[in-house]
């Protein structure tokens, strides 16, 4: 199991959402975010140069998933100026679902 991390542009969300749902990807989470990226590390940093971003937690039960899921976020997030966002992907050791108890893939379906 794989954790995919992305941090995009707000207006990026739904069409990066509408993507994922269309390839039976679900069990998304989105959280509003503050940051700043690497390119602004030349300036002297103000807490109001942190630029406003999503960021999205997708946990996936296999090697497919996690490459649709990076190949759709990117596609459907992709622009050309500095901000664009980041993915992440990480290591997921254990799942389980509170209200049944199922571990693991099984937890995700």
């Amino acid at each position: 199991m794989k954790m995919i991390k992305a941090i995009i542009n707000e207006e990026h969300l739904a069409g990066v959402i509408d993507a994922l749902y269309e390839n039976e990807i679900y069990g998304i989470t989105v959280t509003k975010v503050l940051g700043l990226g690497n390119l602004n590390l030349k300036h002297e940093k103000r807490p109001d140069d942190l630029k406003e971003s999503v960021k999205m937690e997708i946990i996936v039960s296999n090697e497919h998933y996690k490459k649709v899921a990076i190949d759709l976020i990117m596609e459907n997030a992709h622009q050309l100026e500095h901000g664009a966002g980041k993915i992440f992907v990480i290591d997921v050791a254990e799942a389980y679902r509170i209200r049944t108890g199922e571990r693991d893939v099984e937890a995700l379906n």
